[in-house]
């Protein structure tokens, strides 16, 4: 069985997420964690990982998806 931990989430985290989901166009956020990827914390709408591409989860982080045309 997993174990579930509680996280604190700062206040202006908290915050900022809530004027980040204020924006048109934003569906979702996630809060995940540096240790292990997990998600903390989540809110609004997310796509099943069988809808249509996957993500291997090893991207740089600078939006660049690393393939060369």
């Amino acid at each position: 069985m997993a174990s579930i931990s509680t996280t604190q989430i700062p206040h202006h985290v908290t915050a900022l997420l809530s004027h980040l989901t204020s924006r048109p166009g934003v569906q979702s956020t996630f809060i995940l964690s540096r240790k292990d990827g997990s998600i903390i914390q989540s809110t609004g709408l997310y796509a099943s990982s069988s809808s249509g591409r996957r993500s291997s989860g090893r991207g740089s982080g600078d939006g660049s998806s690393g393939e060369s045309s």
